[in-house]
C-alpha cells in the first residue's frame, strides 16, 4: 500500500487545494511533521481563500490579491470568517465586548421612498441586494455601484420582496415577489445574474410567472407572499394561514405544503436545496410539548404545473416521514417555550456541512419573571457518496446545553451571523447605538457617530464577514470592524 505522504509533492499539493475543505486540511496537518510542512505553507491557504472568495463566504475587498498577504494574514481571513473580527470578541471570563469601528464605505443610495427608507440585504462575496420603494436593486460595495437594478414590469402590481442565492464562480439568483390585491394575484419573477470582479454585472436569464392564489387548494391565504428562501431550482414562499408554497422556477410547477398542528414560525430551504427544514411547536393546547426540527427530502413533494387556473395540490406534512426529527429538551417547567428563528449557514470549513442556530423564546406564565432566549447551536451534515444523497445527520455543537439569553432584546435583532454574533439596535434609534451579543451571553455598544451615522436609521449585518450596513435617507454606510 502507498503511503500517501510518499507520493510526489505536486501531487500532494493538487490533492491539498483541489478536493480537501479546511477541516480535512487541519486532521491531514497533524498526521507528521512533513504534511504538517505542506498544509500550513502560503501556496496551499492561497489556494484555500481562493475558494472561499469563490463561494462567496470572503468578501472581494479583503483579499482581492490573496497572494500578496502573509500566511499569518491568510489565515487571520479564516479565522474572522469563523469567529467575527476580533473586536468582538470577550476575555476569556468576561461578558464584555468592545467592537472598534476599523473603516467605512459610504455609498449613495437615492431612495424614492419619501421617508428615505430601504431595506438591504449582504450578499456573499461583496455586494447588497435594496429594495428602493418596489425597485430591486444590487450594489457592488467595494466600487460604490449599482450594476443592476429591476423594477416591476407590469402595471398596478407591488414588489413584496426579494431574496437571493449566491452561487459560487460569481452566480446570483434573485427571486422577486410582487403582489396584485384587486385580481388576487401574485407574480414571481426571477433573474440569474454573472457578477464579475470588476462592478460589471450581465442578466444571464429571466423568467415571469403568474400565480393565482385562488387556486391553491385550501384555506385563506394572505395578501403579500414573501420569500423565504431560495436554492438551485426551488423557491419556498409564505402564503400565510395555509402554509407554504414550493415552487420551482424553471420547470414552473409548484405545491402546497400544509404544516397541520405545527405553529410553524421559520421553514430554510437549505442550501443544496434537497431539504426543508422546519422549527415549530404546537398548537396552544399542546405548548407542554418541546420546539421541534424537522428536516423533509423535496424530492418526496410532487410539484403540479402552473396555469391554465389549474389547482395547486397541497399536501399535509403529517402525511409525509421526515428524514430527521429534533426535539429540543425544555430548560424550565414553568416556561412556555416557541420558536423564535431559525438560522441555517453553510460551513465554510466542510464541504455538505451546515451551522444552525436554533433561538427558542421563553414566555413564563407570569411576565413579572421575565423573558429570555434559549440559543441551540446544531451541525447539519447532509453529504453525497458515489453521486447519491446519503441520510442528514444532526449533532449538538461543543455541548448538548444551550445558551441562555436573558436579555430580551436579543430576540429582536436584525439578524445574526454565522459566528453567532447577532446585532441589536438600541431604542430609540436616534441614539446611534447599536449592541452586538454573542451566543454566549455577552454583549457591547458601539455609536455610529465617529463614522458620520448620527442615528435615525436601520442596521443590517452581514452572515460571514462581520460588517453592518447603516442606512439612512440616501445613504448607505457599510462599517468593517477590527
Amino acid at each position: 500500500m502507498i503511503n500517501f505522504s510518499s507520493l510526489p509533492t505536486e501531487l500532494i499539493y493538487e490533492i491539498l487545494t483541489q478536493h480537501c475543505d479546511i477541516r480535512s486540511l487541519n486532521c491531514i496537518s497533524q498526521t507528521c511533521k512533513p504534511l504538517h510542512t505542506l498544509v500550513t505553507s502560503k501556496a496551499v491557504w492561497v489556494s484555500v481563500i481562493k475558494r472561499l472568495k469563490s463561494h462567496g463566504f470572503i468578501d472581494e475587498r479583503f483579499a482581492r490579491e490573496p497572494s500578496q498577504l502573509s500566511t499569518a494574514e491568510l489565515s487571520k481571513l479564516v479565522k474572522r470568517l469563523v469567529h467575527g473580527p476580533d473586536s468582538w470578541q470577550s476575555a476569556q471570563g468576561q461578558t464584555t465586548i468592545s467592537p472598534r469601528i476599523s473603516s467605512c464605505i459610504t455609498l449613495h443610495t437615492p431612495c424614492d421612498h419619501p421617508t428615505g427608507y430601504s431595506v438591504v440585504r449582504f450578499v456573499p462575496g461583496g455586494h447588497l441586494l435594496r429594495n428602493n420603494h418596489g425597485t430591486t436593486e444590487l450594489w457592488d460595495v467595494e466600487h460604490g455601484q449599482k450594476v443592476w437594478f429591476r423594477a416591476p414590469q407590469i402595471p398596478n402590481i407591488t414588489l413584496v420582496q426579494s431574496g437571493f442565492e449566491r452561487k459560487s464562480s460569481g452566480v446570483v439568483v434573485v427571486a422577486m415577489t410582487y403582489v396584485d390585491s384587486d385580481n388576487f394575484t401574485f407574480n414571481l419573477e426571477m433573474a440569474e445574474l454573472m457578477v464579475y470582479r470588476e462592478p460589471q454585472t450581465t442578466e444571464t436569464s429571466h423568467l415571469h410567472l403568474e400565480i393565482n392564489l385562488t387556486n391553491v387548494t385550501f384555506g385563506p391565504v394572505r395578501a403579500s407572499v414573501p420569500v423565504m428562501s431560495l436554492c438551485e431550482d426551488l423557491v419556498l414562499l409564505n402564503i400565510g394561514i395555509p402554509g407554504y408554497l414550493l415552487v420551482n422556477w424553471r420547470e414552473k410547477s409548484a405545491i402546497a405544503l400544509d404544516p397541520g398542528g405545527l405553529e410553524q414560525l421559520d421553514w430554510v430551504l437549505t442550501p443544496h436545496g434537497d431539504i426543508i427544514a422546519i422549527m415549530g411547536s404546537y398548537e396552544e393546547s399542546r405548548r407542554e410539548d418541546p420546539v421541534q426540527l424537522k428536516i423533509f427530502d423535496t424530492n418526496a413533494f410532487e410539484l403540479v404545473p402552473i396555469g391554465n387556473n389549474r389547482l395547486i395540490d397541497h399536501i399535509p406534512l403529517s402525511t409525509v416521514v421526515p428524514l430527521l426529527t429534533h426535539q429540543f429538551a425544555r430548560d424550565l417547567a414553568n416556561r412556555f417555550e416557541v420558536p423564535y428563528a431559525l438560522y441555517i449557514f453553510p460551513d465554510p470549513l466542510e464541504e455538505g456541512s451546515f451551522r444552525l442556530w436554533a433561538c427558542v423564546y421563553q414566555q413564563p406564565p407570569d411576565l413579572n419573571l421575565g423573558t429570555a432566549a434559549l440559543l441551540h447551536q446544531l451541525s447539519l451534515t447532509y453529504t453525497a457518496h458515489n453521486g447519491q444523497r446519503l441520510l442528514p445527520t444532526l449533532t449538538h455543537s461543543n455541548s448538548a446545553e444551550p445558551h441562555r439569553i436573558s436579555r430580551p432584546d436579543f430576540l429582536y435583532a436584525n439578524s445574526m451571523g454565522f459566528s453567532g454574533h447577532a446585532q441589536v439596535q438600541i431604542r430609540p434609534r436616534s441614539l446611534g447605538r447599536i449592541r452586538i451579543t454573542d451566543s454566549y451571553g455577552g454583549e457591547g455598544e458601539t455609536t455610529l457617530s465617529e463614522v458620520g451615522c448620527d442615528g435615525g436609521g436601520f442596521n443590517y449585518m452581514a452572515p460571514y464577514c462581520g460588517s453592518w450596513a447603516y442606512v439612512k435617507d440616501h445613504q448607505t454606510t457599510v462599517i468593517d470592524f477590527e
